[in-house]
């Protein structure tokens, strides 16, 4: 795992963690709103970039959590299919 994906896990760590502290903090509240914020996110990306992943070699659904959890990062390695065009009758 590269160090921005180590990264990325821990802002999502350190997100997740803030449903489980005090709800009247300011720190619990943008917390949570930045968790909200990144799956949102990365959901939309899920969604614009579904021909790229479904056209990827390997498993659809393995993609797409990938990609909700690292984002981009994981659409950085996701090979952009190719157009096969047929030989010409």
């Amino acid at each position: 795992m590269s160090t921005a994906k180590a990264l990325v896990v821990i802002v999502w760590l350190l997100l997740f963690s803030c449903f489980f502290v005090a709800t009247n903090s300011t720190v619990s509240l943008l917390g949570r709103l930045g968790f909200w914020l990144l799956a949102t996110i990365h959901i939309v990306e899920c969604a614009v970039f579904l021909p790229r992943l479904s056209g990827a070699p390997g498993p659809l659904l393995g993609h797409l959590l990938r990609t909700l959890v690292f984002g981009f990062l994981h659409l950085r390695e996701v090979p952009a299919p190719t157009t096969e065009r047929a030989p010409p009758s």
